[in-house]
Formats: C-alpha cells, sequence, structure tokens
C-alpha cells in the first residue's frame, strides 16, 4: 500500500516517521467526515511503542492508497482520553425540583447544558433557563409537570411540540402517548408517562 505522510508537519510538531509507524499500525478510527467538502476523510487515534498518543487525519478519496493530512498530539485541554473531544459533551442533569424556586440557583451552579426536571412549577422559571416555546401546562392538566432547560450555550436544542397519537407528525411536532388522542385505547408503556417534553439536543 502506498502512502504519503505529512512530513514537513510531523516534523514541526517533533513527530517521527517511526512513531508515525507504530501509531498507524493499530490505529482506531475515532471521527468520520464522510461529507467533508474536500473529500471523505477520518481521523485516527493510535499510540506509538512509548505510549505517545497521536491523531492522524487521512485522505479516503485516493485510489491508490491512503493519504496522511495531517498528524499531531492532541491536547488534554480539548480531548478527553484522546478520544472525545471537550466540547462534544453534554451535561445532563435529571432532577425533581418538587416545584421549588429554589432549586434553579443550583441547577445553574452545576455548570450543567440541559436540565430533565420533574415537577416545575408555571409561576416561576428564571431568566437563563429556556424550558422551549411549548410549556407543558399549556396542554396537561396535570400538577406535576416535567420540562426540559436549556441551560448553556454549549448546546443547541431543538424543540419539537408534543401531539396526539393521531395527529400526524411535521418536522416540528412529535406524537405522544398522553395527550388526548380520539383513537381507540391503546396501551402504551413508559418509564414516565406523563413526560411530553420532547427536544433534540447537539452540542456545539
Amino acid at each position: 500500500m502506498h502512502e504519503t505522510f505529512g512530513c514537513e508537519r510531523a516534523v514541526d510538531r517533533d513527530i517521527s516517521n517511526r512513531e508515525i509507524m507504530e501509531a498507524r499500525e493499530h490505529a482506531l478510527i475515532i471521527e468520520s467526515y464522510t461529507d467533508d467538502k474536500y473529500g471523505p476523510n477520518a481521523l485516527l487515534l493510535g499510540f506509538t511503542g512509548a505510549g505517545r498518543p497521536l491523531h492522524i487525519q487521512v485522505s479516503l478519496a485516493e485510489t491508490q492508497g491512503v493519504k496522511i493530512v495531517t498528524i499531531y498530539e492532541p491536547d488534554p485541554d480539548e480531548w478527553i482520553a484522546h478520544v472525545v473531544r471537550e466540547y462534544a459533551m453534554v451535561k445532563i442533569v435529571c432532577w425533581n425540583i418538587n416545584r421549588s424556586d429554589a432549586a434553579y440557583p443550583a441547577l445553574q451552579e452545576m455548570d450543567a447544558d440541559v436540565a430533565l426536571l420533574q415537577e416545575v412549577s408555571p409561576n416561576y422559571v428564571p431568566d437563563g433557563v429556556d424550558i422551549g416555546p411549548y410549556k407543558p401546562w399549556d396542554k396537561h392538566p396535570y400538577d406535576r409537570w416535567p420540562a426540559v432547560a436549556k441551560l448553556s450555550d454549549r448546546v443547541e436544542v431543538k424543540w419539537f411540540e408534543p401531539v396526539p397519537l393521531d395527529v400526524d407528525e411535521a418536522e416540528d411536532k412529535i406524537a405522544v402517548s398522553d395527550l388526548p388522542t380520539r383513537r381507540a385505547p391503546h396501551l402504551a408503556v413508559d418509564a414516565r408517562a406523563s413526560t411530553i417534553c420532547c427536544v433534540k439536543v447537539r452540542g456545539l
């Protein structure tokens, strides 16, 4: 197999050809970029014989072999265990706040990104806590409302409007089992049947 190394960058980063050969021998794909505008490529993690971690980005568009685009030692401040990007981690808190206003300052001190809350009071939701446009108390008489709260700007949240099962789902709607429906009786089993908060979360 023909291989082309990014020798200049490797030398600049004090990475020898021998280390590259050692790291690539048992390297694993940790990220794949199939839709990249420069062509499909992947990020590999490998270790040298001395245990030095190396990230190797390779082009998958070559027909004659593998081309190494760049190679570097991952920054521990930017990567968790050399595998997961620090910013890609989403910190989620689950909490029954028992309709307590005092829970919100504690939530914000946790530096969490998203909170899955139970027994939310409709009387008070502070600034900096976004529970989306679809408030559970607007559609449900239940007095222990659940809510998904966005707590940080490190994540992007897409909110879905909960609708009954007999309503056609759209891009911004999702059918849930505990809203009134005109269909025949049905059996629905869920860990929390009254949870009607639906979101999609993506780390930024």
